[in-house]
């Protein structure tokens, strides 16, 4: 599960937000001479957290204390202000991720929400900053042990959220929120073997995904990307034992999939975005 976040402010610094001691979110800021400074954000809660950025480049970091309370945090001139949006009314506190979305004024929650027998990926909006719309249910997931859900904000009107859905087959892929309309899912992978982990990022209108597939004998890393031609053919990266993570990233016009076998981490990397990747090389 994510549970670290870096971003850029609008001062232009790098912030490091991540879940630490004393069961507190820590925000780490490189200062002056790469000194780096860390201060205690947000104490007593618990590691099921996100950091976003709204429309004018504010920082905001939802989270739940150990009752269940979820409480939006936001950056002031003097600190981070924070107030409650719901409270638990469940005997049982759940674990449950919220991603802010930003449309005409309004913020929307999207965010896991279980019952007996479905998980599903929901939404609510506090219209005109007073009263939560009901909530709507977008879709049934499963969750995967290190991995809820994600969601990756191309721009404020345009949002991709990943998942694993429920059904027959295990599948992969994801949802667009695109100027507030939701659209049908996407697959990515579908397969009778269990999805280990998946990473994927999103530029110039296509989606790249890496991800690990785990059956009866050994673990494939695999590589597959969306654009306007379509799905692309799976390009398997690595096959072994014990593969446990994975993630992609884009560094200087190059993709970089990495992944953790036992506890070395391997890494690949794409210079043409995806249609070839080099041979497998040892982070050292």
């Amino acid at each position: 599960m994510q549970n670290s976040y870096i971003l850029i402010n609008k001062n232009d610094e790098v912030l490091s937000f991540y879940y630490g001691e004393e069961r507190s979110i820590y925000c780490k800021k490189i200062g002056t001479d790469n000194y780096t400074i860390s201060n205690k954000v947000i104490q007593n809660v618990t590691e099921y957290f996100t950091v976003d950025i709204g429309p004018n480049k504010e920082i905001y970091i939802i989270c739940q204390n150990y009752n269940g309370d979820v409480s939006l945090c936001k950056l002031e001139e003097d600190g981070f202000k924070q107030k409650i949006l719901f409270k638990n009314k469940s005997e049982m506190p759940e674990s449950i991720l919220f991603y802010p979305i930003f449309f005409k004024g309004n913020m929307s929650l999207i965010y896991n929400n279980s019952s007996l027998n479905n998980n599903f990926l929901s939404i609510r909006t506090l219209v005109g900053g007073k009263n939560w719309s009901d909530v709507e249910n977008i879709d049934t997931f499963s969750i995967l042990p290190n991995n809820i859900l994600n969601m990756y904000k191309i721009n404020q009107d345009n949002i991709v959220i990943a998942y694993q859905k429920k059904a027959k087959d295990i599948q992969i892929g994801y949802k667009e929120i695109i100027n507030g309309s939701i659209s049908n899912f996407v697959t990515i992978h579908k397969t009778g073997y269990q999805i280990v982990d998946y990473s994927f990022i999103s530029f110039k209108n296509v989606i790249h995904y890496v991800y690990i597939i785990k059956s009866l004998f050994s673990s494939q890393v695999i590589y597959r990307k969306k654009d306007e031609n379509g799905i692309s053919s799976p390009i398997i990266l690595f096959e072994g034992q014990k593969i446990k993570s994975c993630n992609i990233n884009l560094l200087n016009n190059s993709l970089y999939c990495s992944f953790i076998v036992n506890s070395t981490l391997y890494y690949c990397q794409s210079d043409d975005f995806g249609r070839a990747f080099s041979s497998i090389s040892k982070y050292r």
